[in-house]
């Protein structure tokens, strides 16, 4: 976590920009080290450019500097053969055409809180409505996150669930998941910096569920583009999954919107344009922006 390169090219006399994807808080030697982080930033940076104000805060807190720059988000590329791609991943899953997906992508780790998807798919099918959750992603080799991914499996198997999941593993293009499912969950239960795979599955046309964690309540807004709800809590993610699956027309508009949102507010024109202009607040020479 040291900057050598940031200390380094600062010395050297370049002009220096930094990109922060990252909310640099927490308890204990963690968050005393990204305090450190932090500190050495804002000394060395010419400029900061952070992912959201959750992560500019983090800086502004300790009297840094900070600007606010979305990630862009980019369409997915032939969205006219994304229904099809789908259709073929779910006949690889072996998942019927009529039934519903639930679908979840990230790292397998306690933090991104499947077990919370889990635990609401066992409520669902006790109330009546059945779905099947697709997890993307694949845990990092460490001890905890690989005691995570077995706790999973066993969690789902208590609780009479396991045939109704499939851990997919690494999903190659996150954009046909997204089209083969019927909603998007971020389960998250850490302060995420902005919330990029949803925004994703809006552009996919697929509506989206989140946690209100970090900065996903300024990528997402509750009722209007998504269903924001409280992590760690398994009855109010079923209640939302439900609502969704129960209305499909609100599930649409919800989806529409969304897609109008970030296809206006994290264009990838607009994101570059505003990396230039920030570009050109550390040099001397102006540079300008090609498409």
């Amino acid at each position: 976590m040291l900057p050598d390169a940031l200390v380094g090219a600062s010395r050297s006399g370049a002009g220096v920009l930094l990109y922060s994807g990252e909310i640099l808080e927490g308890d204990g030697v963690r968050g005393l080290m990204r305090s450190a982080v932090a500190r050495v930033a804002g000394r060395y940076a010419g400029a900061i450019l952070a992912s959201s104000e959750a992560t500019a805060n983090a800086y502004r807190r300790r009297g840094i500097e900070a600007t606010v720059h979305y990630p862009p988000i980019k369409p997915p590329e032939d969205p006219d053969s994304l229904p099809a791609r789908g259709a073929e991943l779910r006949e690889r899953f072996g998942i019927g055409p009529e039934e519903r997906i639930v679908c979840s992508l990230g790292a397998i780790t306690e933090g991104r809180g499947q077990d919370t998807l889990v635990e609401a798919l066992a409520l669902s099918i006790a109330d009546g409505h059945d779905w099947r959750l697709v997890i993307g992603g694949e845990p990092y080799d460490r001890p905890a996150d690989l005691a995570f991914n077995e706790h999973l499996k066993t969690l789902a198997d208590q609780l009479g669930v396991g045939d109704r999941i499939i851990l997919a593993g690494r999903i190659e293009d996150p954009m046909v998941l997204y089209a083969a499912s019927d909603i998007f969950v971020n389960p998250a239960r850490v302060a995420e910096s902005f919330g990029r795979a949803a925004c994703e599955a809006l552009l996919a046309g697929c509506p989206v569920i989140s946690t209100r964690v970090g900065a996903t309540a300024e990528a997402l807004k509750d009722g209007e583009t998504a269903l924001l709800i409280p992590p760690d809590a398994p009855g109010a993610l079923h209640k939302a999954i439900t609502t969704l699956l129960r209305d499909p027309n609100q599930a649409a508009e919800l989806a529409n919107r969304g897609y109008q949102f970030v296809h206006d507010y994290f264009s990838v024109e607009t994101g570059s344009a505003n990396f230039i202009q920030a570009i050109n607040s550390t040099r001397s020479d102006p540079v300008t922006a090609t498409a």
